[in-house]
């Protein structure tokens, strides 16, 4: 990613596709979404991607609460294990959470004045 300052990964439980795939409703949108060969799901996984010596960029990786707000610890672990691979690579990755949020809060509000993931992603 040459040239690349950085990149925002906004909210999102498919870092891993394959296992998020392992519940029955993420194997419903990861079908939905990738189509049913688990070799999709492996290339669509940023954290499965994530390999030492690619030269990543830095990463800052936000969560919410979910759709309805009540998922916020399902969508930290899921940063956490990001993070955690982006770290294995070799990249620089900060977790940025937000639980109050929900998911489309956390898009729209993004940078907006008194925005505290925006203020925390450009600090």
């Amino acid at each position: 990613m040459v040239g690349t300052s950085g990149v925002l990964a906004l909210d999102t439980l498919m870092y891993d596709v394959v296992n998020y795939a392992q519940t029955p409703i993420g194997k419903q949108r990861s079908v939905e979404v990738f189509g049913e060969d688990p070799t999709v799901w492996r290339a669509a996984s940023p954290a499965l991607q994530a390999q030492p010596g690619t030269g990543l960029p830095p990463v800052a990786i936000c969560y919410s609460g979910g759709m309805s707000g009540d998922n916020a610890e399902s969508r930290k672990k899921e940063a956490e294990r990001f993070a955690e691979a982006l770290h294995h690579a070799g990249a620089r990755a900060t977790v940025i959470g937000a639980p109050e949020k929900t998911h489309g809060q956390l898009a729209l509000e993004f940078a907006q004045p008194a925005d505290k993931v925006g203020e925390a992603v450009f600090a």
